[in-house]
This record gives C-alpha cells, sequence and structure tokens, in this order.
C-alpha cells in the first residue's frame, strides 16, 4: 500500500479511480468536471489532495481546497477541508487519520496557517478527537417559509440590478475589521460560481439613490431560494428591501421558502426575524485546526455564509 500526496498530473490519471471509490463510499459517481473545477481549476494553483493506493486503485482519499482568510488587512493562508472516503473493504485500518496527518504536514511545509470546515455528523468526531480540530459554532439554517400573498412594493429610491459576471463586486465592501472572512476577489468569484460546471448562480446588487449598498448571491436548489452570500447590507430597510425582492420572486416563481445561514450574534439575525425566517435544520458544525498564529475559537469573529462551504 502506497500513501502519497498527488500532483496534478497524478491527479489527472487518478480520476477514474477517485470516481470509483467515491460511488463505493457514497452510492453515486462524482463527475469528472467536478473534480478538474474543485482541485485544478482553483485559483490559487495548489493542489492538496493524499490518497492511499493499493494495486493501483485508490482506496483511501483526504483531500482540502486551498482558500485565504481575511482579517482587516492581515491575510492567512488556509484550506477549506473537502472530501474523505475510505473503500469499505479497507475500513478500520486507521487511513482516514493517516492521510489526513499527512496532508496537515504537507500543508505546513506549504507555510498553511489553518485548515477548517463543516464536517458532518459521521466524521465530526473523528476530525475533534483523532485531528485535534477545534469546534468554533454549530450554524443554524434561518428558513422563510413563502405566503402566498401580494407582492411587495419597493420602496422609493431603490433600484436592483442583476450583475452575474460580478462587474460591480470590487465596490462592494467585502473586508471585516475585526472577523475572519473568506478572502474573495472577482477571480474567485468567477471560478467559485460562474465555472462551477453544474450549479447555476445568480448576484443581485442593491443601488439606493444611485449609491450601491451592497449584493446578494443566491441559487435555487429544491425548490427553494439559498441566499449563498448576503453582502454590505446592513441597515433595517436596505436589508427589507432585499428580503422583500427575493419574496417577490418566490411568488412569481413558485418557490416554496428562503434560506440562509445567520449567527445570532450578528444584527442582521434579528431584522430576518421580524422579516419571518425562523431557525430550522440542518445545523451544520464550524470548526478549525491551526497550524501556526493564534486564530479565534469565538464565532462572533467569523463572517461565515452558505456560500463558504463546498455543499452549496
Amino acid at each position: 500500500m502506497d500513501l502519497k500526496i498527488l500532483t496534478k498530473e497524478q491527479f489527472l490519471h487518478y480520476i477514474p479511480s477517485l470516481n470509483r471509490l467515491f460511488k463505493k463510499s457514497f452510492g453515486k459517481d462524482i463527475h469528472p468536471d467536478f473534480l478538474k473545477w474543485r482541485y485544478l481549476d482553483n485559483p490559487t494553483g495548489e493542489l492538496l489532495v493524499a490518497v492511499a493506493i493499493e494495486d493501483g486503485e485508490i482506496i483511501a482519499n483526504y483531500s482540502a481546497s486551498p482558500v485565504f482568510f481575511r482579517k482587516g488587512n492581515e491575510s492567512f493562508k488556509t484550506a477549506l477541508s473537502m472530501t474523505t472516503m475510505t473503500d469499505p473493504n479497507y475500513n478500520g485500518m486507521g487511513l482516514f487519520p493517516k492521510l489526513a496527518n499527512m496532508l496537515y504536514n504537507e500543508m505546513i511545509e506549504r507555510n498553511y496557517s489553518a485548515v477548517w470546515g463543516f464536517p458532518n455528523g459521521n466524521s465530526h468526531g473523528a476530525f475533534v478527537k483523532k485531528l485535534g480540530w477545534k469546534d468554533i459554532y454549530e450554524i443554524p439554517t434561518l428558513r422563510y417559509e413563502v405566503k402566498k400573498q401580494e407582492k411587495k412594493k419597493m420602496e422609493k429610491g431603490y433600484r436592483i440590478e442583476f450583475d452575474n459576471e460580478y462587474n460591480k463586486i470590487d465596490e462592494i465592501n467585502l473586508i471585516k475589521k475585526d472577523q475572519y472572512i473568506v478572502e474573495k476577489s472577482k477571480k474567485y468569484y468567477e471560478w467559485r460560481y460562474n465555472k462551477h460546471p453544474f450549479n447555476t448562480y445568480k448576484h443581485i446588487v442593491l443601488f439606493k439613490n444611485h449609491e450601491i449598498v451592497g449584493s446578494v448571491l443566491y441559487k435555487i436548489y429544491n425548490n427553494s431560494i439559498d441566499i449563498l452570500e448576503f453582502n454590505g447590507i446592513e441597515n433595517k430597510e436596505d436589508i427589507n428591501c432585499i428580503l422583500s425582492f427575493l419574496d417577490n420572486l418566490a411568488i412569481e416563481s413558485g418557490y416554496n421558502s428562503i434560506s440562509c445561514w445567520m449567527s445570532v450574534f450578528d444584527h442582521k439575525h434579528t431584522v430576518f426575524e421580524k422579516f419571518g425566517f425562523n431557525v430550522t435544520v440542518p445545523i451544520t458544525y464550524f470548526c478549525l485546526k491551526q497550524f501556526k498564529g493564534n486564530f479565534e475559537l469565538d464565532y462572533n469573529k467569523y463572517f461565515i455564509q452558505m456560500g463558504d462551504s463546498d455543499v452549496y
């Protein structure tokens, strides 16, 4: 058995084997275009994939997706923890922690500060107990059930434009002075959303008196609007305006609900509640393992959104 970190050339060679392992692990295929997009087209240019190989086949895999955190003027090289899978015939051999620690050592060599992610209920305990991850928060889902009612009127002075090429994104304040956020540029948005091989995302920009207030990025999933990013829109009137737009869109299109992530510590939470959003499932673990520095474990210090997860 060979445990190794894949190069890009090796990754391309083993894509069919990765798909076979994924099907054994989860009962469905993973499309080669998705693997190439997520791992090879990442705008950082780095690949973080550890595998165990037996007789020319990948029998276990742990991988991460490079991404930068930013807090104020500081930038941190980190990675989003991705797929963990082991061929059922090789369960119980400790391959997951072996591959994870091998990849973490490689990341330390490449000057990464931390790895973070959203482990599910099956893997959360292993990440915390075996790999030394720290829990930061259990992120609730906020959901608004759409009511078949008369459409809301937009207040005077507001305007909404679609910006699916992200030409306006540099005019929106994405930096949080006192919170860690995923560092994003126009290049990042184009890769993460426009170049996704299967999902379709929409980006709407809110104007007030001809000035940009902020934007919302969303997609439609299971007849629901998922708000993946809610950027720069902070006061009550502006929030109600953009939520009313989405509510009207849902009524017109026959969608059943609108969902997002929103920390109870965020001042926008009460505005969403007043609009009609309620806490519901799923609840998502948010955890982190640091290699260097001093990352805070207080969720007040993070601004994490649905779009920062690989699930959405």
